[in-house]
């Protein structure tokens, strides 16, 4: 609608009575946005104006926007048609050189739009203008001071047309300012309370408000979400009636002007919830400094609490793992113990505690031990971050350990933090490490060098060169024998007494190794086969008058040399070993005679085999053999039977054979293998090997109770049956320490009662018709 042209009205009571009602106006203006159109609008009314346009100051300073227009319709159109474009998109400049003698006033008044645009690319543009509408004065209104005006006015009158009462547009223009003003902070407030109410409602934290009476005015979701109850049963709650204590005594609190903190479980008022939970409570005061109310902060310390119980147990377990382990541990600042396990204390003989704050030199065995290990550690941390090596340490007591380190710094970027260490003990693990490789290489019964180490010593002598080199084959006679009569033990002292003999004979050139059960090899560098037989023959010298046990040591032995690489060494080992075995077979018979010969002596001085009771059982068996027409073969058999059938004792302890009381059930068992004992030592010898089967058989019945074979009747051997009769007659007639001996009479009685069920019958009955001969020729010589 447009608005009919006049001249501004001279009374100026009239003008301040509109200004007055646009004042009203301005009061009642929606807060929700400035209407700039209505302000362009009421000041064209106010001056009679051609047009008004409400211009926004760009905040570079070098433009402005229309932000209104107010004219007529013809004038909008005519402006378009010049301007080309719609009027509130033009971007206006304020740099015109008649424009900044404007800066500093308020209002200024120009003749015509060409003026105001000079100095611009709009110059023409306002030429084309005044053209066309032909405009009165031009005036320019500052709203606010001109140095800091973020708004302008632009007053366009009529055809010939001035404008009046610049002062009571000043006045409007102050009125515009302070509505503008009001706007902005308005604009202002909103931002900040959309700001705000975006914060409160998205906090991690719940927040809620509550007034001085202790009811909850505002809450944000997170707040209802623990507290585990809804928004409106929230609202309006009174926190001072709740049944928490804790609570209520910390609102109290706060209403009264102090901050507040809570922790603990809060069980909700309003719904079925315990939430572990962490409060602040901060009061809020009013212009008067009187408490208007308190902000609550409410944070859900569940997951917290989980993760600090988490972490506790993890750190509990790392402890306990730390304690229990089995490895020391430590953490050292500046050479200073500050943190150590126990095992630490334990494996250097400390109390718990009584290492840390000590120097850590206290640990080494001596000083030039801690500056070893410290240019080694601090090389490889320098290079690798991490340090591993072994070290000497000392005991509390001063006893030497050795430890495997490992160090690495605490902080990689701050060496002055410290370090952490492990420390293992490793002293039994070097032991064992160097006897397994002693044992690689020796012998563990004779501590000699065995067979690994001396194939490897011939190959690198081939290689070495160091021509001539012998090789001394030596064996241990009997040795077999020796293991089956007396056992193992007595056979290992043999071999050890052997060897160290061998040692001394070998000198500090040779080499001693064991080559395989009981032989021996000289491994002799540079040694001529002279000197080689030599010592050969000093070891036989040596070996004079030796004995374990009271059996005699003898050692056969072969020799064989190689002048230089054409003869390898396997071939001089191979015709060493040939000799021996011939020298071997030559002594063989002679010592297992002297082995035979030390059994039996043995046997006689650690049990009742006496000589004299071998004579009466020979006597007996010699008797026997005649009434039943043995050939002369089978009578020299059992004459042999009857001096050995008990040799297999040799293997059974004097306490048992000597105990006065009957033997355990363990000992029965012991003393029924001596018939295997037996035949294994007869199987040995070639010259008893013939007896062998009669000496397992010795202690089996006619029934088949007897042992190791249980065998019946004809099954069990002749011989073997002659001397089971002939040796029970004997012990009962003479007794044991265990038992009384009997008359003749009642020993007899004995054999006849057993006839059949332990002895063979018929075998019984010639044997007691033979004794009972001998007895009327006895009393007949009388």
């Amino acid at each position: 609608m447009s608005v009919e042209h006049r001249f501004f009205p001279p009374q100026g009571q009239e003008i301040l009575g509109d200004l007055l009602q646009l004042s009203r106006e301005f009061i009642k203006t929606s807060r929700e946005g400035l209407d700039y159109k209505q302000i362009a609008a009421d000041l064209r009314r106010l001056t009679g104006a051609r047009a008004v346009l409400v211009n926004r100051h760009q905040e570079n300073g070098q433009g402005m926007k229309i932000m209104a227009v107010c004219a007529c319709p013809e004038d909008l159109e005519v402006a378009r048609t010049v301007l080309g474009e719609k009027l509130e998109e033009i971007q206006w400049p304020l740099e015109a050189a008649q424009i900044r003698k404007l800066k500093k006033k308020n209002f200024a008044i120009l003749p015509g739009l060409e003026i105001a645009l000079a100095g611009t690319s709009r110059e023409n543009t306002g030429r084309l203008l005044d053209e066309k509408l032909k405009p009165g004065a031009v005036g320019i209104l500052q709203v606010g001071e001109p140095e800091t005006a973020q708004s302008s006015i632009t007053i366009i009158m009529g055809p010939g047309e001035k404008i009046a009462h610049q002062e009571i547009l000043e006045l409007f223009a102050g009125h515009v300012e302070l509505l503008m003003e009001r706007a902005e902070r308005e604009r202002a407030l909103r931002q900040s309370e959309a700001k705000f109410r975006l914060i409160f409602e998205n906090a991690p934290l719940g927040l809620f408000h509550f007034n001085d009476q202790g009811r909850i005015t505002a809450c944000n979701e997170r707040f209802v979400e623990i507290i585990g109850s809804s928004r409106e049963q929230l609202l309006g709650l009174n926190m001072l009636k709740l049944p928490d204590e804790r609570i209520t005594g910390a609102i109290q609190d706060v209403l009264q002007g102090n901050s507040r903190r809570v922790e603990g479980d809060y069980r909700s008022f309003t719904a079925e919830k315990v939430t572990p939970a962490r409060a602040f409570f901060a009061p809020l005061q009013s212009s008067q400094e009187d408490v208007a109310g308190a902000m609550g902060i409410v944070e859900d310390i569940g997951e917290r609490r989980a993760a600090e119980k988490t972490l506790e147990e993890r750190e509990a377990r790392l402890q306990a793992i730390l304690q229990t382990a089995p490895i020391g541990i430590g953490v050292d600042v500046g050479r200073i113990i500050q943190e150590c396990n126990e095992y630490l204390g334990e494996m250097t003989g400390y109390e718990p505690g009584e290492l840390i704050g000590q120097d850590v030199r206290v640990l080494y065995f001596d000083q030039e031990e801690y500056d070893r290990v410290g240019r080694e550690k601090f090389a490889l941390l320098e290079k690798t971050g991490r340090a591993t090596l072994e070290a000497l340490w000392r005991t509390k007591q001063g006893q030497p350990i050795e430890v495997l380190l490992n160090v690495t710094w605490l902080n990689p970027d701050n060496h002055r933090e410290g370090s952490t260490f492990t420390a293992l003990d490793v002293t039994d693990q070097n032991k064992n490490e160097k006897r397994l490789y002693f044992l690689s290489y020796h012998d563990p019964l004779t501590r000699v060098k065995n067979r690994t180490y001396l194939e490897e010593e011939m190959k690198r002598l081939e290689e070495s060169g160091n021509y001539p080199i012998s090789i001394i084959m030596a064996d241990i006679n009997g040795l077999k024998m020796i293991n089956d009569a007396y056992g193992h033990r007595v056979g290992d002292q043999l071999l050890q007494r052997a060897a160290d003999l061998m040692e001394a004979c070998c000198g500090e050139k040779g080499i001693i190794a064991r080559w395989g059960g009981d032989e021996f090899v000289f491994l002799l560098p540079t040694t001529e086969p002279q000197k080689a037989e030599s010592m050969g023959q000093s070891l036989i010298a040596s070996c004079m008058g030796v004995s374990v046990a009271g059996v005699p040591l003898s050692i056969s032995w072969g020799i064989s040399s190689s002048e230089n690489e054409e003869k390898g060494l396997e071939e001089v080992l191979q015709e060493a070993e040939d000799q021996m075995y011939r020298h071997k077979l030559a002594e063989d018979r002679s010592v297992r005679s002297s082995v035979l010969s030390a059994i039996l002596k043995t046997l006689g001085l650690k049990s009742d085999e006496t000589e004299e009771h071998a004579l009466r059982m020979q006597r007996m068996a010699f008797a026997m053999g005649e009434q039943l027409a043995l050939s002369q073969d089978d009578l020299d058999r059992l004459i042999l039977l009857v001096a050995l059938h008990d040799i297999g004792k040799i293997s059974i302890g004097e306490d048992i054979l000597r105990k006065p009381g009957p033997l355990t059930s363990e000992e029965w068992e012991i003393v029924k293998k001596h018939p295997e004992t037996g035949y294994r030592l007869a199987i040995s010898t070639g010259e008893f090997a013939h007896i062998a089967e009669e000496i397992l058989s010795h202690h089996e019945h006619w029934q088949g109770s007897g042992y190791p074979r249980e065998l019946k009747k004809e099954k069990i051997p002749l011989l073997a049956r002659i001397v089971s009769i002939i040796d029970a007659y004997d012990v009962m007639t003479n007794g044991r320490p265990y038992k009384e001996p009997m008359s003749r009479e009642e020993a007899l009685n004995e054999l006849e009662r057993c006839a059949g069920t332990q002895f063979d019958p018929r075998l019984v009955e010639i044997f007691v018709e033979l004794q009972k001969k001998a007895r009327k020729n006895e009393q007949a010589g009388r």
